[in-house]
């Protein structure tokens, strides 16, 4: 009698823990479906968006604006030129050797006690 009232609570767990697993699945997955169709509205959103700013913009129409205003186009009075200075003048790059770089060796500093 023992024997059938173990098997019956431990079918019983199995059966709710399997349910439990499907519930959960289902759950999931109307969870990534309402995701793929807010994604789906963005990117037509998008799109949209992206074919009327290419209709809006184009070449054409920046120049005819750029040259409306009074016919020609003036560049900015205060143009500055930075010159970067180089910080690996006179160092020379060594190159590792193929056997070097399989065995891992490499210069590297070691601690002295």
């Amino acid at each position: 009698m023992r024997k059938y009232i173990i098997f019956f609570v431990i079918f019983f767990l199995f059966v709710f823990f399997h349910v439990y697993q499907k519930v959960k699945i289902t759950v999931l997955a109307y969870a990534i479906q309402n995701q793929n169709i807010q994604l789906s509205k963005l990117l037509e959103e998008k799109s949209s968006l992206d074919s009327q700013l290419s209709e809006e913009i184009n070449l054409v129409k920046v120049n005819a604006k750029a040259f409306a205003q009074d016919g020609s186009f003036k560049y900015p009075k205060g143009v500055i030129t930075v010159a970067l200075k180089s910080r690996n003048v006179g160092l020379k790059h060594k190159r590792r050797s193929l056997l070097a770089g399989i065995l891992g060796l490499t210069g590297q500093a070691e601690a002295q006690p």
